[in-house]
């Protein structure tokens, strides 16, 4: 079963909710979230295993993302567009002997760019 938004939000306000202050550190109890998450959401069938997995990963997400999901990825741009690879095979069959190095360095690519000759 795939928990929704709905549901790590649940678990991360009830994690924090039974959480208890000892020796100036804060204990919160997985099991306490996991009795009141099967009392609300009666119908829904999952592992124990990923329930825990899935409070571990919420529960760090949070301070670091202000969310309870991932992380977005950064959504660097792909360099292998039809151009490149166009550009590529044209520089290497004016030059075969051309080294990737070389011409990684003179297209302003990384060397894993240029090993697009093998794809090519």
């Amino acid at each position: 079963m795939v928990f929704t938004t709905e549901h790590k939000i649940f678990i991360t306000e009830c994690y924090v909710r039974n959480g208890v202050i000892e020796n100036g550190e804060c204990r919160c109890s997985s099991s306490a979230c996991l009795q009141e998450f099967r009392q609300k959401f009666e119908d829904m069938v999952f592992l124990e295993a990923d329930f825990f997995n899935l409070v571990r990963s919420t529960v760090k997400n949070f301070p670091l993302n202000g969310s309870v999901n991932r992380k977005q990825a950064s959504g660097g741009l792909k360099l292998r567009t039809e151009a490149l690879i166009e550009d590529v095979r044209q520089r290497m069959e004016e030059e075969p002997t051309r080294s990737l190095k070389h011409l990684s360095q003179e297209m302003g690519l990384s060397y894993e760019t240029c090993l697009l000759r093998k794809r090519i």
